[in-house]
């Protein structure tokens, strides 16, 4: 399984992306949620504000049908209103719940203050319970104090939501000579819509705003990575790319400068720092080409070695006096110098002061007068060694 606790970027060019990335996606993607919320809030109260003007108006329909005494209209308007789309249900209810019209017993009060037989009586009568009489929403609908328009939703299990609007018909001063001025209220009407297509809608929505929220945030990791591999990574590839190229050697190197911010900086002083360097290593090869020439010139042998005692240079002297090939001498090292370790041992232990004493060797048939010592620093750290061979062969000497 893989463990992305444990993947490494390797490279300051992903790891700005990333970080970088992060934070675009952070900012994007909340900016996104509040666009969305936003976006539903508004859709929402557009909604039930159309549906709250639709309530309106229908009020306004049935008032306009009951002060003229046309209460007979009201059913069929009520039928015909449950035919509008998103229209669930409508009724007009007494105010202890039960739907009005559906009985004789508003029609005999009315009959009776108006005269026997203004209106006709039902045939069949039913009791249809539409809310508790005890219902809160309809309770407050119908509480003097406030607006008697209530909206409320109503929770369906597996079914779209609900918007429900209950509004108290008040008992107005042309109502009294049917109803009488006893009540407040005579009952209150209920309009139930569907909130389907509003849902629907508003989740096209989301699923646009989501869409929109992740093609921005595609398109700008994709600037932001051109921008930051443009102006960041290429200066800092070119940087190492010729950090590397001087660490195998090659020290004359220059990168371009971008700008004044701090890459270009670190890329000016890189080149200061390489021109220095190449400057310094030019003259230590002059310096060590003129030693050279004055080592391999000289008729005296010249051995040397470094901290470790690997040998590091023999002069062609030291070839012709000591009877070997110079690979030969620098494989078997410098305790061999004279075949015999033990000599060169004893030449360095004689060193008692800055200026080595000379020791006399015969070497395969020659007087050799051999200078041996021990190189050290400034605090006395041995730093190589050093052998100085010299022909002192009376024939030679003559």
């Amino acid at each position: 399984m893989l463990n992305i606790s444990r993947i490494k970027v390797r490279k300051i060019g992903h790891r700005i992306l990333a970080l970088v990335g992060a934070c675009v996606a952070i900012v994007v993607v909340t900016f996104g949620q509040i666009y969305a919320l936003r976006q539903e809030q508004t859709t929402r109260a557009l909604s039930e504000r159309d549906m709250q003007r639709l309530m309106e108006s229908v009020i306004r329909s049935i008032e306009s049908i009951m002060l003229p005494g046309q209460a007979a209209l009201v059913q069929t308007f009520a039928e015909k209103l449950k035919t509008i789309p998103d229209v669930v249900d409508f009724r007009i209810m007494r105010t202890d719940g039960n739907e009005a019209f559906r009985d004789n017993r508003t029609l005999d009060g009315v009959n009776t203050r108006l005269g026997d037989g203004v209106f006709a009586r039902h045939e069949r009568e039913a009791v249809v319970p539409v809310l508790p009489a005890a219902d809160p929403n309809l309770s407050a609908a119908m509480e003097s104090a406030r607006h008697n328009l209530v909206s409320y939703h109503e929770p369906q299990p597996g079914e779209p939501r609900r918007l429900t609007f209950i509004y108290a018909i008040p008992n107005q001063v042309a109502c009294h000579g049917c109803h009488g001025a006893e009540r407040p209220f005579l009952g209150a009407v209920k309009l139930t819509t569907s909130m389907e297509a509003v849902d629907a809608m508003m989740a096209a929505t989301r699923r646009d705003t989501w869409f929109a929220t992740g093609a921005a945030l595609v398109l700008a990791l994709i600037l932001v990575g051109a921008m930051i591999r443009r102006s960041v990574v290429r200066p800092i590839e070119a940087v190492t790319a010729a950090m590397r190229r001087a660490a195998g050697g090659n020290l004359d190197q220059a990168v371009p400068v971008p700008g004044d911010d701090e890459i270009g900086q670190m890329a000016h002083s890189f080149n200061i720092m390489m021109a220095r360097l190449n400057d310094l290593y030019q003259g230590l090869r002059l310096e060590q080409d003129k030693l050279n020439t004055v080592i391999q010139s000289t008729g005296e042998g010249v051995v040397l070695t470094d901290a470790t005692g690997r040998i590091v240079l023999v002069n062609d002297a030291a070839v012709h006096l000591l009877g070997k090939r110079r690979e030969r001498i620098v494989t078997d090292g410098f305790q061999k110098l004279l075949d015999n370790p033990e000599i060169v041992d004893t030449l360095l232990q004689r060193q008692t002061s800055a200026l080595p004493s000379p020791f006399k060797v015969s070497y395969k048939g020659r007087a050799l007068r051999v200078i041996a010592a021990t190189i050290r620093g400034k605090e006395g750290t041995p730093i190589g060694s050093a052998a100085l061979l010299r022909d002192i062969t009376p024939d030679r000497e003559q």
